[in-house]
């Protein structure tokens, strides 16, 4: 899944490969959300489904950093690998 935000990524770098880590998290990596109840529009985009929210309120809130979250997006199959395996979706 890939998150839309309000505004673009300064540092994007995609797709990545997500490796197990047995290595605990510290405080800087903890991630928390509110998000507010909202209708959603959904498009087919053909390898990825738009999801846009048509409220505002939604927050994300990783790595000491506040994200305001406008949409998603999933993809078909995943722009990311885990462990070098991409996923369906």
């Amino acid at each position: 899944m890939a998150m839309i935000t309000g505004s673009s990524c300064d540092n994007a770098t995609s797709p990545i490969n997500i490796t197990s880590t047995a290595t605990k998290c510290t405080s800087i990596c903890k991630y928390k959300y509110k998000y507010a109840i909202s209708d959603c529009v959904l498009t087919n985009d053909g390898d990825y489904l738009g999801i846009q929210a048509t409220q505002k309120g939604n927050n994300v809130y990783f790595n000491n950093a506040i994200y305001n979250v406008v949409g998603a997006r999933i993809y078909t199959p995943s722009l990311h690998t885990y462990n070098g395996t991409h996923a369906d979706g």
